[in-house]
Parts: C-alpha cells; sequence; structure tokens
C-alpha cells in the first residue's frame, strides 16, 4: 500500500481513481468538488492548501481523506476532516490502510505545528487514534430523506408549516435555473437580491461567477420566488452525486417583518428539484456550535436558523466527530 497526495497523481493514478467506486463516493457529496474547492477559498478569502491523500492498494483506491487548510491547522475549510473507504474493503486490509492515513495525517500535523484535529468518526480511524482520542464533539444532522414521495416530503415538515407552504405554492410564481435551464441573467438577479437583503455586498463578484460555472456543471441550483413579478424569496442549492445541500436562502425583509411567510415553500421546491435531480438525500444542517463556531456571530440567530429548518427534516442523525491529541 502506498499514500498518494491527491495534487500528485500520475495520469494513471488519477485515471484508475476518477473511475473508482471510491471515487464516486467522495463525489456524492458537493463539498469535494474542484469547483466547490475554488468557491469556499475565494469566499473565505484566505490561503489554503490541498492537502488531500488517497491511499492505495496497487491500482485500487480504497481510502480517500480530503484536507484543506490553512498553516498552522489540520481540516477541511476549518470543520472536521472528512475519511472515504471504498465499498467492500474490510479486515486486515482496512485496518491496514487505516494505519497509513493516520501516519499521515500525524506527519501533516506536525509539519505544520497542529496539536489537535477532529475528524469525522470512522470505526476504523476511532481504532487507530483510540488512545489519542481525548473528547467526542455530537453534531446533529437534520435532513430531508428523498426517498420519499413529493408528498409525502411535504406532509412530514413541522404541523405549523403546511399552511405556510400552501401559501407560497398558490401566490409564489417560482422560477428554477439549474444545468438544464441556465440564466447568467437571472443569476445575476438573484445576487443582486441578495445585495439589497444583506444592505451591502458580502464577497466577492468572483465567488458568484464560480458558482454560476458550479450550476452550469450541474453543482448548484436556485429557486426563484416572485410576487407580483417582484422577487421576493430564493434559495441555492449546492449538489453532489447523491447529497444536495439547502445553502443560501434570501428572503425579502420588509415582507418578513409583516409576517408574510415567503422562506416555506422555497425550501420544499428545492426539496423536490433536488429529488427530480435523482439526488438521496437533502441536508438542511449540522448543528454543534462548538465545532462550527468560527462561522456563528450570532448565537441567537443561529438557534433561530435551527429551528426553522428542523422542521423541514424528515430524519434527524447523529454524527460524532472525535478530537485527537497528536503528539
Amino acid at each position: 500500500m502506498r499514500v498518494v497526495v491527491n495534487g500528485r497523481f500520475t495520469d494513471k493514478e488519477r485515471g484508475f481513481y476518477e473511475n473508482s467506486s471510491l471515487s464516486r463516493q467522495v463525489r456524492s457529496h458537493y463539498y469535494t468538488t474542484e469547483n466547490f474547492k475554488r468557491y469556499q477559498t475565494e469566499y473565505l478569502e484566505k490561503d489554503f492548501e490541498d492537502l488531500s491523500f488517497t491511499i492505495f492498494n496497487q491500482n485500487d483506491p480504497l481510502v480517500s481523506v480530503a484536507v484543506m487548510a490553512e498553516f498552522g491547522q489540520y481540516s477541511f475549510f476549518n470543520f472536521p476532516i472528512r475519511t472515504y473507504v471504498a465499498p467492500g474493503i474490510k479486515g486486515a486490509e482496512i485496518l491496514m490502510a487505516m494505519s497509513l492515513v493516520k501516519k499521515q495525517m500525524v506527519a501533516d500535523c506536525k509539519s505544520r505545528g497542529v496539536e489537535r484535529v477532529l475528524f469525522y468518526e470512522n470505526e476504523f480511524l476511532n481504532k487507530c487514534f483510540q488512545d489519542k482520542i481525548e473528547k467526542v464533539h455530537l453534531i446533529k444532522h437534520y435532513y430531508i430523506d428523498l426517498s420519499f414521495e413529493e408528498n409525502e416530503i411535504k406532509n412530514k415538515v413541522r404541523k405549523s408549516y403546511k399552511s405556510l407552504i400552501n401559501w407560497g405554492l398558490k401566490n409564489l410564481r417560482t422560477i428554477i435555473v439549474d444545468r438544464s435551464s441556465p440564466s447568467e441573467e437571472l443569476f445575476e438577479q438573484f445576487r443582486q437580491f441578495h445585495i439589497e437583503v444583506a444592505g451591502r455586498e458580502t464577497r466577492s463578484k468572483r465567488s458568484w461567477d464560480i458558482q454560476y460555472e458550479m450550476l452550469k456543471e450541474g453543482e448548484t441550483s436556485l429557486v426563484l420566488c416572485y410576487l407580483d413579478e417582484r422577487l421576493v424569496s430564493g434559495a441555492m442549492c449546492m449538489n453532489g452525486l447523491e447529497v444536495g445541500y439547502y445553502g443560501i436562502a434570501i428572503n425579502n425583509r420588509e415582507m418578513m417583518a409583516e409576517k408574510t411567510p415567503l422562506g416555506h415553500w422555497p425550501v420544499i421546491a428545492s426539496a423536490q428539484l433536488a429529488k427530480k435531480q435523482g439526488l438521496k438525500k437533502y441536508t438542511m444542517c449540522e448543528v454543534n456550535h462548538t465545532i462550527y463556531g468560527n462561522y456563528i456571530n450570532d448565537e441567537e440567530k443561529w438557534k433561530q436558523i435551527e429551528l426553522f429548518k428542523s422542521g423541514f427534516a424528515t430524519s434527524m442523525e447523529f454524527i460524532n466527530v472525535p478530537e485527537v491529541i497528536i503528539n
């Protein structure tokens, strides 16, 4: 077995990797695409080094580890490390592969002066680090199971949401912008709406340009909702091969202050779109304020966001995130 940094693949290794079941598993989530890495780097306006690596057994890629870190850190864009294992690997083979994962992680951390690492739980990696786990964080993951029929998805929302969703369905004109129907004009309208609602331009034009490139490649989609021909609500969803994410949501503030239920129908419309696009799961949010502290400026605001998004979830799962000491 050998460790190969993804950015240093030979053409042969890249071919084996890209045609593997492991690669498909990695690409099942939106956040491992090259476009998303470019977007996130531009959005955060920081320098991240791609330290992602893969364990090969001869020509078979067995394990892939996603790492995008600033110097002095070892993380995935300041979130826990993500590890992917090819289907069907077990026994001594997976343990040997994970021992190489641990060795590479420790070497990378020491070279960057990193003493602590968080990673999404993997039973085999847990075993490798079992004497180094200091504590375990718990993430609440709310999502919509897209195996349900569209009507079931709508019926499983929080009871108080149903009339609000129906109001939007009846009163809002909905336009979908995605790979099958791209529109630079409508995308720019959404960007300008974001600036209007935020009261300022919160991020670079280049970050939006990257997202439009993602849209043309099927990695994002837009749900735009109009009332009396005026854009009053919109949602941008990000897509992997199997998992979508309810990302950016914007609503007219004056109308929201008047209790006009603008934000409910776009969630359902975007979930239904994800289902039509063949996705299996639609993530509403992941919650752990300790881990995601860098992204939280207003604790009460985030609690309200969690309360709102969780009302659409058909399912919730707990994800363990071990924190290990590197020495």
